[in-house]
């Protein structure tokens, strides 16, 4: 992906339009961007954390737009979807998958490594499928992380409340920070 310099944005030179901000909130000047931080969905776990990927090494595959639904369906979205190819340095024959969406809530990249998935997905781009199933599927791997991620924090949080209520929480100061470690003692079972 190459960058072009617009008035107020960094903008992809492909179909995608992908575009990066040039100021803050605090109109304050970024420079233009190397990398991209997303989010590596491994499959197996909830995630591994944050990629950096730089920009220059994405190879476009795809974006897709909401269309119009049938009267079946009572939902539309605004949501900008798409996918590039990304080679990891030194591993040409293993690419995966860099997904992009683009909502009101601005851009959101995951990153998905399994080469069979990447080798699936370019299949089904090439096989003449219609937009909106991209679309979907595109859709269905982001609500999925979605749904992973909002359940690993209803757990910890119903952890944390067990633990404080049964009064199992010690809270302890770092040294020489203004901030606290938080332990959970475990529970005292009688035989």
């Amino acid at each position: 992906m190459e960058l072009i310099e617009l008035e107020y944005c960094w903008q992809s030179d492909d179909d995608a339009k992908v575009c990066f901000s040039k100021r803050t909130a605090h109109d304050v000047a970024i420079p233009k961007p190397t990398h991209i931080a997303a989010v590596h969905e491994c499959g197996y776990s909830h995630s591994k954390g944050n990629e950096e990927i730089p920009i220059e090494e994405l190879e476009y595959l795809c974006s897709v737009q909401c269309e119009p639904r049938g009267e079946s369906i009572q939902w539309n979205s605004n949501t900008t979807l798409g996918a590039y190819t990304w080679h990891r340095l030194h591993q040409r024959t293993r690419p995966g998958l860099v997904l992009w969406s683009h909502s009101g809530l601005g851009y959101q990249w995951m990153w998905m490594d399994q080469t069979a998935l990447h080798h699936s997905f370019t299949a089904i781009i090439g096989s003449g499928v219609p937009s909106i199933a991209i679309w979907d599927l595109l859709n269905s791997w982001f609500r999925t992380y979605a749904c992973a991620e909002r359940k690993g924090t209803y757990d910890t949080t119903q952890k944390y409340t067990k633990a404080f209520t049964s009064g199992r929480l010690k809270k302890r100061k770092i040294r020489g920070r203004n901030e606290y470690r938080v332990k959970i003692i475990p529970e005292v079972t009688s035989v």
